[in-house]
């Protein structure tokens, strides 16, 4: 289970498998469910657009740049409005904390085949995704 305190814990943490990192200097406490990726060494960031999907901040430590990656198995994130996937499209980061459709130019495009949509909320622009 991801390490959290009692009044942030939620369904969405329950069972999902985390994996430790240092955090980007850029990174805040605005910047915790968004979507990562590897910015240097053993260290998460929101990356650039197209970058691989590495999972979903779950936790950080500013004061120490430490942070916790939730990995799966089934993870919520923000789409690009205007610019949801569908079901069955795979991911990469768009470099500000949601996810977008990877297209063959991405940077990420060869690890975009680890992830795979398997629902969208349009009102809300959630989307599902399952590692």
């Amino acid at each position: 289970m991801a390490r959290a305190t009692i009044d942030y814990l939620s369904y969405q943490n329950l069972g999902t498998r985390t994996i430790p990192a240092l955090a980007h200097v850029s990174l805040t406490a605005d910047n915790l469910g968004d979507a990562v990726t590897f910015t240097a060494d053993y260290t998460v960031g929101l990356g650039s657009d197209g970058d691989p999907l590495i999972g979903k901040l779950d936790y950080l430590n500013v004061t120490l740049g430490h942070a916790t990656v939730a990995v799966g198995d089934t993870l919520l994130f923000d789409g690009v409005s205007g610019a949801l996937p569908s079901e069955k499209n795979h991911l990469v980061v768009n470099g500000a904390g949601a996810v977008r459709v990877a297209t063959s130019a991405d940077a990420g495009y060869q690890y975009a085949s680890k992830n795979i949509v398997v629902g969208v909320d349009s009102a809300t622009r959630t989307v599902a995704v399952l590692f």
